[in-house]
């Protein structure tokens, strides 16, 4: 994630054309690392081919401002993503071992029911490797 305005460039060099920006915030994949060469100064700056999340915008961006502070959180943003999708597919591993259905959980809400004056319940069904289902009340 991006965490402040930066400019995007054509090449990874320091002196190529700038041909947009990322706003703050913004979430992008590093497809690519170049270290370029050690500064007067003794700092090897390291420049990033980035894509932006929604694949709108690619190029080339610095790791850190012309101040020093770095401009990218490096934490894998998709963990939680990635972690799910693992334990999908345990489950559904698992299910397959088993020999029973191989359905994927799915979470379906069931339409507000008024219950007292200002008060809503809501039900919540999760459907479960074949018919079996279990019911959740918020």
């Amino acid at each position: 994630r991006i965490l402040e305005r930066v400019a995007l460039h054509e090449d990874s060099d320091l002196s190529s054309k700038a041909m947009g920006s990322l706003k703050t915030g913004t979430l992008v994949f590093v497809e690519e690392v170049c270290r370029l060469g050690v500064l007067p100064d003794g700092i090897s700056p390291l420049r990033l081919r980035v894509l932006s999340e929604d694949s709108s915008s690619r190029g080339w961006m610095s790791s850190t401002s012309s101040s020093g502070q770095v401009v990218i959180d490096k934490r894998d943003h998709l963990e939680y993503e990635k972690l799910l999708r693992s334990c999908l597919s345990q489950m559904e591993h698992e299910v397959q071992m088993d020999g029973k259905a191989t359905s994927v959980s799915e979470v379906e809400p069931v339409a507000p029911q008024e219950t007292a004056i200002g008060v809503q319940q809501f039900s919540v069904q999760l459907r479960r490797c074949g018919d079996q289902t279990l019911g959740i009340h918020v």
